[in-house]
C-alpha cells in the first residue's frame, strides 16, 4: 500500500468515527460505516487505535452484535471538537504503524516519551538517569526548582536514577514519590498505581499531605487516597524487561489489561469471569499463546470475532 493510500485511509477513519462522536447519523450510515470497517484487516485496526486514543466508540446494543463496536454520543459542540481532533490526528499520522502507537499511548506533546503496542524502549534521560517503558506508555518530564523527575501519563517504567545533588521524583495523580538513587518501578493499575523499590527506600506524598516510606525490596499500591496495600517484593515484578509477564495469585482483570499493551486490535474480558485469580508466567510478546495458556488454566475459553477482535468468555 502506497503512502499516500495509507494517509486516505486515516483521513476515511478520522471522519467516520467524527460522525459517530456526533450524533448526525442514521440507521444507513450506520450500515456504512460497518461496511468500511469489514473491508480491510488495516480498516479494522485503524478503528481499533481511534478506539484507544479518543474513546468515540463504546460496548452498545450495536457493539454487541459480532463485528459492531458502534455507540453514537456527543453533541454538536462537542461534535465540532472532535472532528478537528480527528482531522488533525489523520493530518499527522504518516502510517498506520504511527497512528497504532499513538492510540496505545496517548497523544504526545515535544519533549514526551512513549511506547506504542507490543514496543519495550530504553532511554537515558538529561541526567544520565535510565528509563525503560513498557508497551502502551507515556512520560512527560516535570520540571520543578531544585526537582528532576517525570510524570507517568499511562502505562508503566523503571528508572534508574543517576546520583545527584538533587531529588529525583515519580508523579501520578495519585501522588509523588521521591527517590535519590537506585531503580524504581511505576505501573498504572485502574484507578491506582503499583510501586516498587528497588535498591533504596521511596518516600510516597499526595496532596493532602500525607506522606510514607516504601523500604527498599517491597512494593504498595496506592491511590489518591493513599496506600492501601504492601509487602515484600517477589523479585520478578520487572520481567517485562525480558517479555515475560509474572502475576501470582492477581485478578484476571489486570492480567488481561497487562496484555492489552500487546494486543494489537481489540481485547474484551466478560465480567462474570474478571474476578478469576491467576498465577504464572505468560510470554507478553506473543498475547494469542498467552490467552490460550489462561484458557487452558481457568474456566474461560477465547472466542474470535475476527483476527483483530478477541475476547475472553466463561467456558
Amino acid at each position: 500500500m502506497s503512502q499516500a493510500t495509507r494517509e486516505q485511509v486515516i483521513a476515511e477513519a478520522a471522519r467516520w468515527l467524527a460522525l459517530l462522536r456526533s450524533g448526525d447519523i442514521d440507521a444507513l450510515q450506520q450500515q456504512a460505516f460497518l461496511d468500511w470497517q469489514a473491508r480491510s484487516p488495516l480498516h479494522a485496526t485503524l478503528v481499533a487505535a481511534f478506539e484507544a486514543q479518543v474513546g468515540a466508540l463504546t460496548a452498545s446494543g450495536l457493539g454487541r452484535e459480532p463485528g459492531r463496536v458502534v455507540r453514537v454520543l456527543g453533541t454538536p459542540s462537542s461534535r465540532r471538537g472532535f472532528l478537528r481532533a480527528g482531522l488533525a490526528v489523520a493530518g499527522l499520522a504518516l502510517g498506520a504503524g504511527v497512528l497504532s502507537r499513538l492510540g496505545a499511548s496517548g497523544f504526545v506533546w515535544p519533549g514526551e516519551l512513549y511506547t506504542g503496542i507490543g514496543e519495550r524502549r530504553h532511554f537515558t534521560l538529561a541526567d544520565g538517569s535510565g528509563l525503560d517503558l513498557n508497551a502502551a506508555s507515556r512520560v512527560a518530564p516535570h520540571f520543578a526548582p531544585g526537582v528532576r523527575g517525570l510524570r507517568l501519563q499511562r502505562g508503566e517504567l523503571l528508572v534508574e536514577v543517576a546520583p545527584g545533588r538533587v531529588p529525583f521524583e515519580l508523579h501520578t495523580e495519585g501522588g509523588r514519590l521521591a527517590l535519590q538513587e537506585h531503580r524504581c518501578l511505576l505501573r498504572e493499575e485502574g484507578s491506582g498505581w503499583f510501586v516498587q523499590a528497588q535498591g533504596s527506600p521511596v518516600r510516597w506524598h499526595n496532596e493532602q499531605g500525607s506522606q510514607q516510606v516504601i523500604a527498599a525490596g517491597h512494593w504498595a499500591r496506592f491511590d489518591r487516597a493513599g496506600i492501601f496495600a504492601s509487602g515484600h517484593a517477589n523479585g520478578d515484578e520487572s520481567e517485562w524487561l525480558s517479555g515475560l509477564l509474572s502475576v501470582d495469585d492477581r485478578p484476571l482483570a489486570e492480567v488481561v489489561e497487562r496484555l492489552r499493551a500487546y494486543h494489537r486490535g481489540l481485547l474484551t474480558l466478560a465480567p462474570a469471569i474478571a474476578g478469576l485469580r491467576v498465577s504464572g508466567i505468560f510470554p507478553l510478546d506473543d498475547s494469542q499463546r498467552a490467552l490460550h495458556m489462561l484458557a487452558h488454566s481457568l474456566p474461560v475459553r477465547v472466542q474470535r470475532t475476527t483476527d483483530l477482535w478477541v475476547s475472553l468468555e466463561p467456558a
